[in-house]
């Protein structure tokens, strides 16, 4: 029996590595490709954001522009009440062009048209113009709160 235990091996695992860390280099690139893709997504989100906030300020801008030309029709109504027919003219005429220029839905560039072509007669009688100024205030009332 002694030769029996001559051939055999003992059982002996050979050593292991420990597993290699990653470079330094990977680690980086790794660190950076991160940096690049949070930095697209604040980016797009940033333009996203630009976008809506440049929308809502162009809609600001054209509703501000229909209550100017609103307050210029009530100050047509006001010289025309006084009797100034030339201011009366001036300041309608400004509420049709202001109103054109706020890129308006058809009702209210036909509408602005209506208004910029509209002449006032000088007379001891006002109440036909005064009627007719009136009315472009209530159409102009009533499509302002019908907008969206």
């Amino acid at each position: 029996m002694p030769s029996d235990v001559v051939n055999q091996k003992p059982e002996v695992s050979e050593p292991t590595l420990p597993a290699k860390p990653p470079s330094g280099f990977k680690q980086t690139l790794k660190k950076l490709g991160l940096l690049l893709g949070a930095l697209a997504i604040a980016y797009g989100a940033g333009r996203f954001q630009s976008a809506r906030a440049w929308h809502a300020t162009e809609n600001a801008q054209a509703q501000t522009q229909k209550l100017e030309a609103r307050r210029q029709l009530h100050l047509a109504l006001m010289a025309l009440e006084d009797r100034n027919f030339g201011t009366a003219q001036k300041t309608l005429t400004q509420a049709g062009a202001i109103l054109r220029a706020s890129q308006p839905s058809d009702e209210f560039s036909e509408l602005a048209g209506e208004i910029e072509n509209y002449k006032f007669v000088a007379g001891e009688d006002v109440s036909t113009d005064r009627q007719k100024v009136l009315g472009f205030t209530q159409r102009f009332d009533q499509l302002l709160s019908a907008a969206p």
